[in-house]
């Protein structure tokens, strides 16, 4: 019983941290495209101002 629960521990920890990766890969590309539509409306901003 100890020994499936262990395994059945590892395969959750493995999935879990590949999950965590996921989400900070997600989340960066979330915050990258974010912020690349905040610069270019920025620009195109400024371009109309001035």
């Amino acid at each position: 019983i100890s020994i499936c629960r262990f395994v059945i521990g590892d395969l959750l920890a493995i999935l879990f941290c590949e999950f965590c990766v996921l989400i900070q890969i997600l989340i960066r590309c979330i915050i990258f495209v974010w912020g690349y539509r905040e610069y270019k409306t920025n620009k195109t901003y400024h371009a109309i101002v001035s």
